[in-house]
C-alpha cells in the first residue's frame, strides 16, 4: 500500500493532524481517528475543576496543569483511575499562531474551571494517581450530547463491530455523516486501518468519489483515501487499482471545478509518478492500467486537461495526460 506522497489538505485536516510541527504529547494532538483505532486508549468526557497556570515557557508557548473531573467514560472498562486527574498541557500563546496552526489539541481549548473535554489518554497510560498524565488527544465539548462527543461513541461502536457486513454498513453511514470526526474516521478505517477488505473499501469510496450531490471536501476525501491509502503499487493488472483510473477518468471528463486540479494531479502520479523508471516498463504499466478502460469522453477529458494545463503548478502534468489520452491505442 502506498503512503509515500504528501495527501490533499482537506484530507490532513479532516485526519487532525497538526499542521508544520511534530505532534507533541503535552499538545495533544494526535487524530480522534488514529487514537480511537488504536488498541487501549481510553476516552473520557470531563469537566476542569481547577487549572494551575498557564506559565510561559520557550517562545510563543504557554503551559499548565488542569484538573478535571471524570464525567463520563466512553470506553468502558478501562479506565481504572480516580474521579478526578491532573493533566498536563502546553498551547501557542497567541490566538493566532493557535488559528495558523489549525486549533488541534490544546490549541483549541479554552482552559478555565467548568469547560467540558473529550480527551484520550494512551493505552498503558498513568492512571492518573501519582504525576499530571499527557493526553493523546482533546477536544472541548458542549456537553455530553455534544455531536464530537456522539461522533466518537459511534465510531468506538464500528471499532467494536465483528460482523464484516455489518461494519461495512456502519462505515458506508460513518462516511456521508456529518458529525465531527466520524466521517475522517471513516476514511481513516477504510484506507489507513484496512477495517473491511480492501475492494469493498475500494467501492464505497468510488461510490462517494462520484456522488456529484454531495460536498467537494467530502469528495476530495474520499479521492485522498483512494489515492493515499488504497492503491497498491507496482500492480496495473490489480482490479482496484484499475476501478480507481476509471473513477478518477470520469470524475475529470466531468469537468467539475473543485475536483479538475486534484484530479489532474492524482492521475499524473498513478499513470506517471509511479510508473516503472524504464519508459518501455512505464509504457506497458499505463498499457495495462488503462486495458479495456473505456474513456468516458475524450473530448471533456481534453477540455478539462487543456483548463489545468494554463495552471503553471499543475501545467506540466496536464499537458502528459493530454498526450496521453489522444494516442489511438487508447
Amino acid at each position: 500500500m502506498n503512503k509515500m506522497c504528501p495527501g490533499i489538505l482537506v484530507f490532513m485536516l479532516m485526519a487532525g493532524q497538526a499542521a508544520g510541527r511534530k505532534v507533541n504529547m503535552d499538545f495533544a494532538e494526535n487524530s480522534w481517528p488514529s487514537v480511537i483505532t488504536e488498541s487501549g486508549t481510553v476516552i473520557l468526557v470531563g469537566q476542569i475543576r481547577r487549572v494551575e497556570g498557564p506559565q510561559p515557557v520557550g517562545v510563543n508557548q504557554q503551559t499548565g496543569t488542569a484538573t478535571v473531573r471524570v464525567v463520563q467514560e466512553l470506553t468502558p472498562r478501562r479506565w481504572q483511575g480516580p474521579p478526578e486527574i491532573a493533566v498536563g498541557f502546553t498551547q501557542l500563546t497567541s490566538w493566532q499562531s493557535r488559528l495558523r496552526e489549525g486549533n488541534g489539541g490544546w490549541n483549541g481549548v479554552d482552559v478555565q474551571p467548568g469547560v467540558m473535554l473529550v480527551m484520550a489518554l494512551a493505552s498503558g497510560h498513568d492512571d492518573g494517581k501519582t504525576a499530571p498524565v499527557s493526553l493523546q488527544a482533546v477536544s472541548q465539548v458542549s456537553s455530553v450530547e455534544d455531536p464530537q462527543v456522539a461522533a466518537v461513541v459511534q465510531a468506538l461502536r464500528i471499532e467494536a463491530t465483528p460482523a464484516p457486513q455489518e461494519r461495512l454498513s456502519l462505515l458506508r453511514e460513518a462516511l456521508n455523516s456529518d458529525l465531527p470526526v466520524l466521517e475522517s474516521y471513516a476514511h481513516f478505517a477504510l484506507g489507513r486501518k484496512q477495517r473491511v477488505p480492501r475492494n469493498d473499501a475500494t467501492a464505497l469510496e468510488i461510490a462517494l468519489l462520484l456522488d456529484p450531490t454531495k460536498p467537494d471536501t467530502k469528495r476530495l476525501a474520499a479521492e485522498s483515501t483512494l489515492d493515499l491509502e488504497l492503491w497498491a503499487n507496482a500492480d496495473p493488472n490489480d482490479p482496484a487499482n484499475r476501478s480507481i483510473v476509471a473513477a478518477l477518468l470520469q470524475v475529470l471528463a466531468r469537468q467539475e471545478s473543485g475536483l479538475q486540479r486534484s484530479t489532474t494531479v492524482d492521475l499524473h502520479r498513478l499513470l506517471f509518478s509511479v510508473a516503472p523508471p524504464d519508459p518501455a516498463a512505464a509504457r506497458m504499466y499505463r498499457s495495462n492500467l488503462l486495458k479495456n478502460n473505456q474513456i468516458p469522453d475524450v473530448k471533456a477529458l481534453t477540455m478539462a486537461l487543456n483548463n489545468e494545463q494554463k495552471d503553471p503548478s499543475v501545467g506540466t502534468q496536464a499537458e502528459q495526460l493530454i498526450h496521453l489520452f489522444s494516442e489511438e491505442r487508447f
